[in-house]
């Protein structure tokens, strides 16, 4: 089974394979990729935040 990734720094954001986004240019910038390196912990807590209107 294979783990696609939508692609924010290629036209039309298509869904790239994880072995193709370990061996691109742009995976240290990518936000995407680092969050599916590095997933945070406790996402839920600051779920409140993102939809409150300030």
């Amino acid at each position: 089974m294979r783990i696609y990734l939508e692609c924010c720094m290629r036209k039309g954001n298509p869904r790239i394979a994880i072995e193709v986004c370990k061996t691109c240019r742009f995976n240290k910038k990518c936000s995407v990729f680092r969050a599916y390196r590095n997933p945070s912990l406790f996402e839920d807590q600051y779920k409140h935040l993102r939809n409150s209107a300030t």
